[in-house]
Parts: structure tokens; sequence; C-alpha cells
């Protein structure tokens, strides 16, 4: 009776089970992953931005369909992690799973060749047009 009484709150906020321990758990690392997705999403803005600016049209292009599946990347990614991070077993999901790993897989392996093509042309653009001497 006496820890009735003389309870101070901060009991209150320790998670008592092991249930609620994981519930607590997954909510700050679904906060942090919030805010590191923003971030990300951030990044990436300033990348298009970049990739627009370029004089060469077709740089400028490839930089905003790159744009575009990094930011597919980054949402295939998530939802990946909130399906593994929400189940007692992900054998239970590997199909749907699976599914989602190779998609993430080809999206990245297409921004991979965007990138090296990316550098080609960029090199092929100053090759043809090099930077004036002043």
């Amino acid at each position: 009776m006496k820890d009735d009484q003389s309870s101070t709150g901060v009991n209150d906020q320790v998670p008592q089970t092991q249930e609620d321990q994981s519930i607590q758990g997954q909510q700050v690392l679904s906060t942090q992953d919030s805010e590191t997705t923003n971030v990300v999403l951030r990044r990436l803005d300033d990348y298009l931005r970049e990739s627009l600016a370029e004089p060469s049209a077709q740089v400028a292009a490839l930089g905003m369909v790159s744009h575009m599946l990094l930011r597919m990347a980054v949402r295939l990614h998530e939802q990946i992690e909130n399906v593994l991070g929400n189940v007692d077993d992900p054998v239970e999901n590997f199909e749907v799973l699976a599914r989602a790993v190779d998609s993430l897989l080809r999206v990245c392996r297409q921004i991979d060749r965007f990138g090296h093509l990316r550098v080609l042309l960029t090199d092929a653009s100053r090759a043809l047009n090099p930077p004036s001497v002043r």
C-alpha cells in the first residue's frame, strides 16, 4: 500500500511488460526513421535541383528520372522496414517481402546504371565543351 501512496509518477512512464517495451521501442524507432526519411527526401530534392541546373538537357533529364527512382527506392525500403517491424514472424510474409525486396533491388540497379550513364554524359559534354580560359 505504501507503494501506491508514494508513487511519483515515474513508474507510470516505465513500460511494465515486454510487449509494452516493444511497442514503445517501435514508436521511438518509427520517429527516428521518419526523421531520417525526411532528411533523405530533402537531400534528394537538392539533387533534383542540381540536376535540373545542368547545362546538358540529357544530363538534366537523367537526373530527374534518377530522382524519381531514388524516391521510389526510399519508399520501398520504408515499406519493407514497416512490414519487418510489424510482424511477429517475417517468414509468414516471405513471399510479399521477397517481391518487395526484388523490386527494390531492381530500382537500385537502375539507379546505378543511370549514375554510370550520367558520368559518361557529363564527361562527354565537358570534352565537347571545355571551360573557357579567361
